[in-house]
């Protein structure tokens, strides 16, 4: 069983979190998008560290086929 990266782990957790944020703004639930450094707080990460990890993991390193995660 092959473990999953830290910088995978992190991605995953950035993109279920946007197709979550996305679906809620489509239904109303929340008027506005979030900006990458609220959504870094909400996941416990610096925005420099988020933006960083996303953007190696997409670069060839990343599975997740959610809203952005289209390859």
């Amino acid at each position: 069983m092959k473990t999953e990266s830290r910088g995978a782990q992190i991605t995953n957790r950035y993109l279920l979190f946007l197709d979550r944020h996305i679906e809620d703004v489509i239904q109303g639930r929340t008027i506005a998008f979030m900006e990458i450094n609220r959504i870094a707080r909400e996941l416990a990460i610096s925005h420099k560290h988020l933006i960083y990890t996303v953007q190696k993991e997409k670069n060839g390193l990343g599975r997740h086929r959610g809203v952005l995660g289209r390859k």
